[in-house]
């Protein structure tokens, strides 16, 4: 037999040779298996919360504790990646919006225009006296964009402001022609005028049910809506925005230069729509008698049912990296059983892969232990959306207190004791840089509101406005600035990069 080659040999260092001369080759180890491809981040995910993990019964009057469900939405992976959008604008040409104000308002229909792929479709209703659909809904290729341009150009004031007219004709818009896109489609109508209400169904009352019966309640279509200076009524331009199932937001453009900035900060946020159709479910386990226990859900944008161990929420549209909590106030007595489960789910459509999606169930326990009034830590994030909610509560008494009677010091007293109940709640605490900036922003609106309201001319003038948007801020923890410099906690990355970017074409296409 011949000798291998040493550079063969080497090769071969643990192979035998029988005797017929033929060399075996030992196998290789197996492979290890391909690593599996992690499961896609999830569009939103939803974690619960609880004051206190031990509570102390030794009352023997009933008490409650707080649990926080929190549904966080992820960012948007690319901008190409969105639904497409439906959009309907009603704009108030009554003989109030002329000059500038018109002026501002088309140029910045102008740059809304140029913001809006082929696949995106836009209708223009205008409303004075009657209303008037300038521009049926249409998709925006490069050559209806030119036709509609050109009819923004033609639109003059004139007339009253019949509100539930343009509002009709918008609603009329999107409803008459149903999404062509096989994708998700996101769907609104951008509402703006200066005034209120004078023509067609004038009453608040009357015109906000108008808003509720006129889109169905299985359909996903918002209003947001625009108060130009500071003569519109915003009570009713914030009811309208909160009247649908799908719930929009009220801007208050209090200087004309931000009416770009405004349709920017909505525009962003329709455009990174990350779910919509939002279930959330909360369930109590409870082994106690009947009436030892009892729970209910604090949260003004929530619409839903349910009893007594079972509530379900149906939710608007979710923005991406929007977080949305909500409070879950669980009341009981001496007499409760020792454990209480509390659990959570989420079932949604997931906008950017277009099905149907439920998430895990989330689920804590809490102790409770008889003859102790001690209780475990509290946990921080909890006690700060206690915070918020008190801050929009306490806005909404303050208004309302101004409102109904004039009585600006003792709304000023609202809002000042709940500066200093903050202080109180918060200065012993070690907060986080996030947490710290949380309660930064309440405090801060809180003193803006005083500042807006020193007197009942001035309340009258900025201050209920200013009110209104805020309070709805925080309760629906979204952005609804129209000046995009103003900080906001709730204003995602596409909205601020939208309100600016819109606001700076102004400046390119128009020289302002």
């Amino acid at each position: 037999m011949t000798t291998p080659p040493d550079s063969l040999a080497s090769k071969l260092q643990s192979t035998t040779m029988d005797s017929d001369d033929f060399i075996h080759v030992p196998q290789p180890p197996p492979s290890s298996p391909t690593e599996a491809t992690p499961p896609p981040v999830p569009t939103l995910t939803l974690k619960l919360r609880q004051k206190n993990a031990v509570v102390g019964l030794n009352s023997t009057s009933p008490s409650s504790t707080q649990y926080v469900a929190t549904v966080t939405a992820s960012s948007l992976v690319t901008e190409e990646a969105r639904s497409p959008v439906d959009i309907s604008v009603a704009l108030d040409v009554s003989g109030s919006m002329s000059g500038s104000k018109l002026d501002l308002c088309k140029k910045t229909l102008r740059v809304l225009i140029s913001e809006l792929k082929a696949t995106d479709r836009l209708s223009l209703c205008t409303f004075s006296d009657d209303a008037k659909e300038v521009f049926p809904l249409t998709a925006l290729t490069q050559a209806a964009k030119e036709d509609l341009v050109r009819k923004v150009g033609l639109i003059r004031t004139t007339g009253c402001t019949n509100i539930s007219g343009g509002l009709g004709m918008s609603v009329s818009s999107l409803l008459s022609s149903p999404p062509t896109s096989s994708s998700p489609t996101v769907r609104s109508v951008l509402l703006l005028t200066d005034g209120h209400a004078n023509r067609g169904i004038s009453e608040p009352d009357a015109l906000l049910s108008l808003v509720k019966g006129m889109i169905p309640s299985n359909d996903n279509i918002s209003i947001n809506t625009f108060g130009y200076g500071s003569d519109h009524n915003a009570d009713l331009l914030k009811g309208i925005s909160e009247a649908t199932k799908n719930q929009g937001s009220y801007y208050f453009v209090e200087s004309e230069d931000n009416v770009s900035s405004a349709f920017g900060d909505c525009l962003g946020g329709l455009m990174s729509v990350a779910a919509q159709n939002i279930k959330l479910t909360i369930m109590v386990d409870k082994s106690d008698e009947e009436g030892k226990l009892s729970f209910d859900i604090a949260h003004p944008s929530a619409q839903g049912g349910g009893d007594d161990r079972t509530k379900t929420l149906m939710l608007g549209d979710v923005f991406a990296e929007e977080v949305k909590d909500f409070i879950v106030n669980v009341t009981y007595s001496t007499s409760v059983t020792s454990e209480v489960v509390v659990s959570a789910k989420l079932n949604y459509l997931d906008i950017t892969r277009c099905e149907l999606v439920e998430s895990p169930e989330s689920q804590i326990s809490t102790s409770f232990v008889e003859g102790t009034a001690e209780m475990s830590e509290t946990d921080k994030y909890v006690l700060l959306q206690g915070l918020r909610v008190k801050v929009y509560e306490t806005l909404e008494a303050a208004n309302n207190r101004a409102k109904s009677s004039g009585e600006v010091e003792a709304a000023r007293k609202m809002i000042t004791d709940l500066l200093a109940a903050i202080k109180a709640d918060t200065d012993s605490l070690t907060l986080s840089e996030e947490e710290r900036r949380s309660v930064s922003m309440y405090e801060a609106d809180l003193r803006d509101a005083l500042s807006s309201m020193v007197s009942y001319d001035s309340y009258q003038r900025t201050g209920s406005k200013f009110m209104m948007k805020k309070m709805q801020s925080h309760a629906f923890q979204r952005c609804n600035e129209s000046d995009e410099m103003t900080a906001n906690a709730y204003r995602g990355s596409s909205k601020m990069a939208y309100a600016s970017r819109m606001k700076g074409k102004m400046g390119s296409m128009f020289g302002k």
